[in-house]
Order: structure tokens, then C-alpha cells, then sequence
């Protein structure tokens, strides 16, 4: 298991920066905090974007409900434990809710 590991973060929707009035809201989900950390820093450069982060497929799931972002950048092995939903299984399940956020 990598060091930057991070299972028990951010459990609900986070959102980066402030929120300028036309935005793209993306929303990134992956279990690893330098991972976030090092997109956050590349996604802060563009304008009029706004970025949602979540480290767990359920967690991206309640953002995707909330915040209803534009486009979503996901981890395919969101854990390292075979128990927990990957990012596939994310994808398919927004699939069958009938959300149409392009991944």
C-alpha cells in the first residue's frame, strides 16, 4: 500500500477555492491524498473551474447528487481493498441512476 494512502479522508465532497459566477465544476475522486493534492494544483490554473474532490466512491456519489458537476476525473482502483467500490463500479452505478456527467 502507498504512504499517501488516504481510505479515511475526505468522506463527503470537498470543494477547492472560490467559486467564480460561470463555472465547470469537476469533480475528481481518488483514494490518495498527494494524488489530490498535485491535480488540485494543476486544475487551479484554469479559469472559471471550480474543483470537488472525494475520496471514496461513496462520497463521490453524494457529490454527484449535491453538486451535479460537469465532468468527473476518476481513479479506476479507488482502494486498495477488493471490498470497496472502484471507480468502475462508480461509473456504472452513476450510469444506472441515470446521471449523464461525462467521465
Amino acid at each position: 500500500m502507498r504512504r499517501d494512502h488516504d481510505p479515511g479522508g475526505l468522506r463527503s465532497c470537498a470543494r477547492v477555492g472560490s467559486v467564480p459566477r460561470l463555472t465547470m465544476k469537476i469533480l475528481f475522486v481518488d483514494d490518495h491524498a498527494d494524488v489530490r493534492r498535485a491535480v488540485r494544483r494543476m486544475l487551479a490554473r484554469l479559469p472559471d473551474t471550480q474543483l470537488l474532490e472525494a475520496a471514496t466512491a461513496e462520497a463521490a456519489l453524494a457529490c454527484v447528487e449535491s453538486d451535479e458537476p460537469d465532468l468527473l476525473l476518476v481513479d479506476i482502483r479507488l482502494s486498495d481493498r477488493p471490498t470497496d467500490r472502484g471507480g468502475l463500479q462508480l461509473i456504472a452505478e452513476l450510469a444506472r441512476r441515470g446521471r449523464p456527467t461525462p467521465c
